[in-house]
């Protein structure tokens, strides 16, 4: 069996990928044999969506981290 390269996706691929399933238009298995994803991937991607509802890194921080990066970059 061979392993397959480390692929990376955008936040926006992750999204639209993540509300074809949600609104029923295609089935998880529809889905990631169409473009190509493996299943747990696409798990991954949809539990993570249903938890914090973003992609982005920086919606996903918690206020306190936003706090601290910035407190960062103003004492370096």
């Amino acid at each position: 069996m061979t392993r397959r390269a480390r692929r990376s996706y955008t936040p926006e691929f992750k999204e639209q990928m993540v509300e074809l399933y949600r609104i029923r238009s295609k089935s998880r298995a529809e889905i990631t044999r169409e473009y190509d994803i493996t299943p747990s991937a696409f798990d991954h991607w949809i539990k993570q969506y249903n938890q914090l509802e973003s992609f982005k890194e920086a919606d996903n921080r918690i206020a306190k981290e936003t706090e601290l990066r910035r407190f960062k970059k103003i004492n370096n």
